[in-house]
């Protein structure tokens, strides 16, 4: 791998990184502190285009929509027809009420992936082009649930036939609250950091990296729980099940109260389990070929 290979990795890597701690952070409600993770990262690796969208992400989901809108317009200029942002932005734009802004920012996109026809469906359903939308959004069976939800819609409405109201669903409370050692102690930022660069290098197949990732975080932590935990995810990503199911019962004896780490137990245990080999049934019995070759029975031959 040339030097320009290998720094273009590093920085692709280093992005990726912040990006998944600035996620982690958010999910934790530190909004304040994820937003700082990616306005540095944006510094020092010369604004790349998957932190901005993260940072625009951020600031969407915080309610900042104006700061969000002009970040994406400052990176579309830097990076003009970036089909991510233009994505973005539009979507950005429609959920603000301006379908014909949203309109304008996609016209010179080229894409034909269901993701960009399912948007400009939507563009259309918001101008009441009903027609339209129905012809943007094309073949239903490479739509999401949404799209095809939104284009069956448009289509009644398109035909003149009355639309049925949907069936409202209610959300169950969730009751997924972690207990044991990982609630009571809360860990260093350091130690959640390197769990969630770890499930990155995992989703990216680089299990190698993952586990030497959490290896180095166990050498600087201990054998928190949580590490345990996030080694044990680790080694179920790469098939390695027995090393899993130990790892699941070390956190379990450490940390036995914590309903993620019991069922990560249950679930290795099962698919750990002795497989009874299914036994190969016999084969019957040869005829006879002949009345003589049969006991018992008068042979008619002379």
């Amino acid at each position: 791998m040339s030097a320009g290979a290998g720094g273009a990795t590093d920085a692709s890597d280093a992005a990726a990184r912040a990006c998944a701690w600035a996620a982690r952070l958010a999910d934790d409600g530190r909004v304040g502190h994820a937003r700082d993770v990616l306005l540095k990262a944006m510094d020092d690796l010369g604004a790349p285009v998957t932190v901005a969208l993260r940072l625009a992400q951020l600031e969407t989901s915080a309610g900042e929509q104006a700061r969000a809108g002009q970040l994406l317009h400052d990176v579309l200029r830097a990076h003009p027809g970036e089909p991510g942002v233009v994505l973005a932005l539009a979507r950005l734009l429609l959920s603000q009420g301006k379908p014909g802004e949203a309109a304008a920012v996609i016209s010179d996109v080229g894409d034909d992936g269901h993701e960009f026809r399912e948007l400009v469906g939507e563009i259309c359903r918001a101008q009441g082009r009903h027609a339209d939308a129905v012809v943007a959004f094309g073949d239903p069976r490479t739509l999401s649930v949404h799209g095809r939800r939104l284009r069956r819609r448009s289509w009644w409405l398109s035909t003149g036939r009355r639309v049925r109201p949907a069936k409202a669903v209610t959300a169950k409370p969730g009751t997924g609250k972690e207990t044991g050692a990982s609630a009571t102690q809360p860990p260093p930022d350091e130690l959640l950091e390197s769990v969630s660069w770890a499930a990155q290098l995992s989703t990216e197949k680089r299990h190698d990296e993952a586990r030497a990732a959490l290896a180095d975080a166990i050498g600087v932590h201990g054998r928190h729980p949580l590490l345990l935990r996030a080694a044990a995810q680790a080694e179920d990503e790469a098939g390695g099940r027995n090393a899993a199911l130990y790892l699941w019962r070390e956190a379990h004896r450490i940390a036995p109260g914590d309903a993620l780490i019991a069922a990560g137990l249950a679930e290795s245990s099962v698919d750990s389990g002795p497989r009874r080999a299914v036994p190969t049934p016999k084969p019957p019995p040869a005829m006879p070929n002949t009345d003589q070759d049969r006991p018992g029975t008068l042979s008619l031959r002379r």
